[in-house]
């Protein structure tokens, strides 16, 4: 990722839409995903499924020439810093972490249970986010540019990226409680939350709730269904929860 814009003339000219289009498909179609790169190349448009493949292929050679040390790694401690192939303690936790990541207006944000980072590709910095640390938790989702997550008390947060702001999403006092495992998805606009009714069923529930701007820049959501949606043999951890369009 850090050195994309040299991926990117290797396998022809790219646009910055074309570049942030790709981001947000491989976030979005990951690699158990059928047909991931047909999927990938309908969202960045102009490209074949080869040239996408080809792309995500030398970004992956970039990261690797990164991790061997023949590509300064971008150091978060300080802003435009490197570390020149030499890796810090806390570089080092970071890629050994579960991580989920979102890209939001050309920049990359990197997150586990504890961390949060923020990645420029343009700067060529990472940086830690002690802001989004407060409330956001694994299994949340990008909707119109801001982060959706449960948090605390069993309510849903809305993190705005410009404002550096979290907000409570407004208009839910009824929700189901919270479940470990939860996961969230982005359901053509609306909120998509799959849960376990309680710990150790077999039951999985889903969740739909429309999101509405109103004055003063709230967010406001409504829940239209909430109903269980299939009966497993056995109880199930919930991994990731994708939209799928057919």
């Amino acid at each position: 990722m850090a050195s994309s814009s040299m991926s990117s003339q290797s396998s022809g000219s790219w646009t910055a839409k074309q570049n942030k289009a790709f981001e947000q498909a491989l976030a979005t179609y990951d690699q158990d995903t059928p047909n991931r790169w047909q999927n990938v190349a309908k969202v960045v448009g102009g490209k074949t499924t080869e040239e996408v493949k080809r792309h995500y292929e030398l970004l992956v050679q970039d990261i690797n020439s990164i991790e061997n040390g023949h590509v300064p790694f971008p150091n978060y401690r300080t802003s435009g810093g490197c570390t020149n192939g030499r890796l810090s303690q806390e570089e080092k936790r970071m890629r050994n972490m579960r991580l989920q990541s979102f890209a939001i207006d050309d920049k990359i944000y990197i997150m586990d249970r504890k961390n949060s980072f923020v990645y420029d590709p343009k700067e060529g910095t990472l940086e830690t986010d002690e802001l989004l640390d407060t409330q956001w938790s694994v299994g949340s989702c990008v909707i119109d540019g801001k982060i959706y997550t449960f948090g605390s008390k069993n309510r849903i947060w809305v993190f705005d990226p410009i404002a550096m702001v979290w907000d409570r999403l407004k208009g839910l006092d009824d929700l189901p409680d919270k479940r470990d495992g939860s996961r969230m998805s982005n359901l053509g606009g609306n909120l998509a939350i799959m849960f376990n009714l309680e710990k150790g069923s077999t039951k999985i529930c889903c969740t739909e709730i429309r999101l509405e701007r109103r004055e003063g820049g709230k967010i406001w959501g409504k829940v239209l269904w909430s109903n269980i949606v299939i009966t497993l043999k056995e109880p199930s951890t919930i991994v990731r929860c994708l939209t799928v369009t057919v």
